[in-house]
């Protein structure tokens, strides 16, 4: 598992040069998301969660939200004394793969 998230990052940094803005990991299923996002968070990466990708907020206990999935990543965060960032401190981190504000949602549905 970690020799692959090493592999993935050294590729990052060897193929996009200064141009990644960050690299993000995800995981599926647990306890698989909670371990990838401590590597990352601990390696200078990000990590996403959601009940999309994993049900269980601890091996005997499902997730009732999103929040209780994030505020675990939260707690790994202060753990590994990572800051967290602000929604407008992400986005200027993606660097040149973000290069306009999303299109509001009324302008997406309309479409």
């Amino acid at each position: 598992m970690y020799s692959s998230l090493a592999m993935m990052r050294e590729a990052t940094d060897r193929i996009l040069g200064n141009e990644v803005g960050s690299v993000n990991v995800a995981a599926t299923g647990f306890p698989m998301e909670f371990r990838h996002c401590a590597v990352a968070l601990a390696w200078g990466m990000h990590c996403r969660v959601a009940l999309e990708d994993n049900l269980r907020v601890r091996r005997n206990a499902a997730a009732t939200s999103n929040a209780e999935l994030v505020q675990v990543a939260v707690d790994l965060a202060d753990l590994l004394a990572r800051p967290l960032m602000s929604p407008p401190e992400f986005r200027a981190s993606l660097g040149p793969w973000r290069t306009s504000a999303p299109a509001p949602l009324a302008d997406v549905e309309s479409r």
